[in-house]
């Protein structure tokens, strides 16, 4: 292709990008928009009849990552490709990185994927139950987990957590690692009560803050992404910063 139909297909591929964006992306927007009141009511309605509330204020301390992960006993995650570990306040994935990947060819430091919530750079992994209306208590953030045997999370032993709610329900997490990056969770729960009880699992994935190296270049997806019944979901950082858009990641 010489230069002359390179410049043609790249305004081409233009003037379909803003033809879309001028006739059909701007009036959805309008049209979503145009009710407000409707909108909220709808969520609140869904907010109080059945999605469990698994929010909790976090109060972000000033203490390095080192000492965020010395504070409370973990389990320890290695393979050959990763390393890392499990707070066992929360039972939370919180530390990981990469082994065979440095920050930049003149680093010996690895890739850093996940940290620990406490601290600016917090970017980790829940998993749980949610109780609608708090019927019953059920693990949170700050719950202290208990290590059933194996202490260490590899491609050949599995980790076995359990939290016990001193009223007759044992939750318990079975945690698998692959020899290469695959994570499983099993979790289950033991009603030792004659109640029938209500339970919701989530799970889900925060960052404290938007990371510093966004690019925001128009092509390029930065932000979250995820398939829910379906259909693909994809928000940029900017479409977040209204805490209702959340809610559809959860």
């Amino acid at each position: 292709m010489d230069n002359k139909n390179v410049f043609v297909a790249i305004a081409l591929s233009m003037a379909v990008l803003l033809f879309w964006g001028a006739f059909f992306e701007t009036p959805r927007q309008v049209k979503e928009n145009q009710n407000p009141s409707n909108v909220q009511t709808n969520q609140n309605k869904i907010q109080n009849d059945i999605t469990p509330n698994i929010n909790q204020e976090k109060i972000l301390k000033k203490v390095s990552r080192k000492d965020a992960l010395t504070e409370v006993d973990r389990v320890i995650i290695e393979n050959e490709k990763v390393k890392g570990s499990i707070s066992l306040k929360g039972a939370i994935f919180d530390d990981l990185s990469f082994k065979n990947y440095k920050k930049d060819l003149k680093s010996e430091d690895n890739v850093i994927l996940l940290n620990p919530k406490e601290i600016e750079d917090g970017y980790y992994i829940e998993t749980g139950w949610a109780s609608v209306g708090n019927e019953v208590e059920v693990p949170g953030v700050d719950s202290l987990w208990q290590v059933k045997g194996n202490r260490v999370l590899n491609e050949k032993n599995a980790v076995i957590l359990e939290w016990n709610n001193g009223k007759g329900l044992i939750f318990k997490k079975t945690i698998k690692l692959d020899e290469k990056y695959l994570f499983k969770i099993k979790q289950e729960v033991k009603n030792n009560t004659s109640s029938k009880i209500n339970l919701y699992p989530y799970s889900q994935i925060t960052r404290n803050k938007k990371p510093d190296d966004v690019m925001g270049f128009y092509i390029l997806h930065e932000g979250f992404i995820g398939v829910f019944d379906g259909e693909l979901k994809e928000d940029d950082y900017d479409d977040i910063k209204d805490k209702k858009n959340c809610k559809k990641f959860r």
